[in-house]
Parts: C-alpha cells; structure tokens; sequence
C-alpha cells in the first residue's frame, strides 16, 4: 500500500511545484490547468482562472505528491492548508543538508 498526499494551493501551487521539483531533483509527471479541463455542465471556469493548476504530480523517489490550486469553482474561499505536515526522511547528513540548503538558504548563500 502507498499513501499519497494532495494539497490545495491559493493560485500558487505552479510556483510550489516547480520549487518542489529543483528542491528534490523530482519529476513533474503532470500539470494541467483549468483551461484545459474539458467542459463540463455546471462548472463554468472563469476565464482569469484558466491558467491555474487543476492538477499537479510530482514523482519524488518512489514516492507522489500531488495538489491543485484551490477550484475557482468553490463557493467557499480558500482557508490554508490546515491540520497537516508533511515529513521527509533522507538516507545521509549530507542529502539532508543538501535538502536544507536548497529549500531554505537563500541564493547568495549557496
């Protein structure tokens, strides 16, 4: 069994995604957007919400990581992500400094 974990973004889950794919050296297998979702009765995208991301997938190692930005479509506004974390565990010192550095130092630093 593997269990995989699906976030929901405030229009910034493109920007999370490709952080997280040079973060990891991972692979984007899929990112559509709402515009190319197809038609569907009742679900009428907004134009200026056709570029956001309606589906993501991230390989990391053996492991996905999926998400969207929140459905233009939902009649609730977007909250946060609440109630969840995500934890990593790395083979070495050196993967997880590499990880650290990457994802929190900033540029001039590396």
């Amino acid at each position: 069994m593997q269990l995989s974990t699906y976030l929901i973004f405030n229009d910034n889950c493109r920007e999370a995604f490709e952080f997280y794919q040079r973060c990891f050296d991972a692979k984007l297998e899929a990112m559509a957007t709402y515009a190319e979702m197809p038609a569907s009765e009742g679900m009428e995208i907004p134009e200026e919400a056709g570029n956001l991301v309606m589906h993501a997938r991230l390989r990391i190692g053996d492991q996905l990581l999926m998400a969207s930005d929140n459905s233009p479509c939902s009649p609730a506004p977007y909250e946060g992500i609440k109630g969840a974390s995500i934890a990593i565990g790395v083979d070495s010192i050196e993967e997880a400094e590499r990880l650290f550095n990457g994802a929190f130092l900033p540029v001039s630093h590396r």
